[in-house]
Order: C-alpha cells, then structure tokens, then sequence
C-alpha cells in the first residue's frame, strides 16, 4: 500500500471566505477544485482560539503523555515530517517527527509585488522541496500561520473586492488587532477586503500546489481558527469570542480519484480529533473502511465545543450558545442565523438551561478517568420552535 499523506493545517482560516462553503463574494477556484476532489466536511470547528492548544489537541491523545503521541505512532510505520514557518518551532518538536523543515522568509514585511513574490508562493515552494525529498512512504504536517502574521498581498488584490465609494482596505501587512466601540460597516468592509486579498493570493498557490501534487497523495486539509473580521466588534483575536467567524473552518480530505470524492460529510467535527482518524489511516491497509467510518459519525455526537480566554461556545446541529467569562450568555438559532446576528437567549430560557447542563457534563466527561463523548440532549438536538 502506497501511503503518503500531508495534513496542510493553515491558521486564520475560516469557512466562510471559500466558495465550497457558501461564499459567493470571492472567487476561491482553487478550493471548489479542491472541494471537487475531496470528501468535505461541513461543519468543523476549532478546538480553541489558541493555536497551541489546537495542535497539542491534535498530536497528543491524552493529558499526561503516559501514551504514544500521533507523531510516535505514525513514526512506527512511516517517515514523519513537519514544516512550519512559525518562528523557534524547532524548539519545540513533538517526540517522533524524524524531520523538520524551517519556511524562512526575509525579516522585513512588506507588501509583494506579484503573487510570485508574495510569502504564500515562497510557503509553497518550501512545502514542495520538503515532498520531492521524500523517496519513500511518509506523513507530513505542513503548519502555515500567514493568515495571522503576515498580510503581504499586492494592493490590487484587496482592492479589486472593493466597490467604487467604499472604504479604501488599508495596506497593513501586520494582521490588525481592534476593538470597536461603534463599529463603522465601512472600515470593517475595508479589512475584509484586506483579508480578501490575502485569500486570493492562498488561492493562487494552492492551485499550482494541486497542479503538482501527485495523485497518490493523500491530502487533508484544514483550518486552525477563523480570523474575525469585526462582525461582532472585534478585529483579529484580541479580546475575540468563539462565534462563528472564528469556530467554523473548512476541512476537506482530498482522494483524488476515489469514489468517494466529491461528498459531503453533514457530522461535526473538531480537527483536533483527527488523530481518531490520521493514526488508523497511516496504519491500515483497508482504507475505504476507514473513510466510510469517518463519514458515518453518530448524529448523537453532532456537537462542538470551542474555548477562549474569556468565553466558551457550544455548537449542536440547530443551536450555538456562547457563555463568557461574567457569565453572560447568547444564543443564536441554527442553521439560519447563520453570522451569529440575532440573540434569542432571552426568549428560549429552557435551552440556555439544558446548554448550562450539558457544558457540566462535557466538563466531567472530560476530567474522568476514561474520557467520553457525551449525547447531545433532545432539547439541544430540535429546531428553533
């Protein structure tokens, strides 16, 4: 059995910016071909908004490292290989990832001349010298963090978003970090042609990155976290909330010339939990069986918690409740409130209360000895009535 597989794990990248999940605003080709060829999952969520605690979910199984880890257990059958271009990861490289390749790019940030020049192009060149290295089987994680680090997009890519008498987007190229007191529909539209641009540019390289990847190759690909956009007052994470601009992220599983390709997956999932998935997938030789059980999830487990410094969110198939930290608490109907625009806490109190019941129970699911997955209750599982 062939086994090559990348897991592309790009943070600041949320759902609703791509064609394949309802966006209408930008084109995104590269990523409806993408979609085309792969099983997409709808609604993914990210495990926090910290981008740490999002990849310790996904390479640590469990919370005192008395067990292998993904990397140990993947290494047992494969070569393992992680790329980053975040700055001093290679001081802290999981146990079993036998090799590991830095994406440097020039101290000074400014903004690119060409998609050529642009940082996501010199990302996905370093990604494919790191794949031509490769002669045998392997597992490779590539981590890319420009999304929240560096916006370097051409002016002419945040500007063909916008419409003649809106706002000029700003030609920031360090992510902003603003919090509203009123917030103006203006400026916000004006970054979000900012970030815009910077999607275009991803879409560029990711299409000649497909262009070149071999069909052999298994490649998943995610976000870590949304990048809020001032929906609800807060530009970037700095005093952030987990809604959906932040939770929601796309995760797609590529198989080329599988059957299963081009389906949908309507489960929730957290990409945090994908070592469920990655360690069997690296390990088994039956992989329609692994997929078809991936695709097959318990309605029962359709939900979907993230966590934040100051708040908590809890996602189920017709429900998104969100406590903060005071304990103030919103509640937004499913799937057709669909930005997190109409709180209804106040009108649907026996649901905030079953959310306050089952976010215990998740809590001491959670600490137990053997950890499990709760059921959503059937307050949590009906439509808004």
């Amino acid at each position: 059995m062939n086994q090559k597989t990348i897991v592309l794990s790009l943070d600041g990248l949320g759902a609703g910016f791509l064609g394949p999940y309802g966006n209408t605003w930008i084109e995104t080709p590269a990523w409806n071909r993408l979609a085309s060829q792969s099983v997409l999952f709808e609604n993914a969520f990210a495990h926090s908004a910290d981008v740490s605690s999002f990849q310790n979910a996904c390479w640590s199984n469990d919370k005192d490292g008395s067990s292998p880890n993904l990397w140990q257990r993947v290494a047992a059958e494969l070569e393992t290989v992680l790329v980053s271009d975040a700055l001093n990861f290679q001081d802290h490289v999981p146990t079993g990832v036998d090799v590991t390749r830095q994406v440097d790019y020039p101290d000074e940030m400014r903004l690119a001349d060409s998609i050529e020049s642009s940082r996501f192009a010199a990302y996905f060149a370093r990604l494919l010298e790191s794949i031509e290295e490769r002669s045998g089987n392997y597992f490779l994680w590539a981590q890319c963090d420009l999304l929240t680090t560096c916006w370097d997009a051409p002016l002419e890519f945040r500007q063909q978003w916008s419409d003649e008498g809106d706002a000029i987007p700003p030609d920031c190229v360090v992510p902003p970090s603003i919090k509203f007191a009123d917030l103006d529909p203006d400026e916000q539209h004006a970054y979000a042609c900012a970030y815009a641009g910077q999607i275009t540019v991803l879409d560029y390289c990711l299409e000649a990155f497909l262009d070149t990847l071999p069909n052999d190759v298994t490649l998943l690909v995610m976000g870590n976290r949304g990048f809020p956009l001032g929906e609800h007052g807060v530009i970037g994470f700095d005093s952030a909330v987990p809604l959906t601009n932040l939770s929601h992220v796309p995760l797609l599983l590529r198989l080329a010339d599988h059957p299963l390709r081009g389906q949908r997956a309507p489960g929730f999932w957290h990409p945090a939990a994908l070592d469920e998935f990655l360690t069997p997938w690296c390990e088994a030789h039956a992989m329609d069986q692994v997929i078809k059980k991936w695709l097959l999830r318990p309605a029962t487990e359709n939900w979907a918690m993230t966590t934040a410094s100051a708040a908590t969110a809890i996602r189920t198939e017709y429900w998104l409740m969100l406590q903060r930290a005071g304990g103030d608490v919103s509640l937004f109907v499913k799937p057709d409130d669909r930005w997190d625009a109409n709180d209804v806490a106040d009108r649907c109190p026996q649901v905030v209360q079953a959310f306050h019941a089952f976010h215990h129970q998740i809590l001491a699911d959670s600490n137990s000895a053997t950890p499990t997955r709760p059921i959503v209750p059937d307050l949590l599982a009906r439509s808004f009535e």
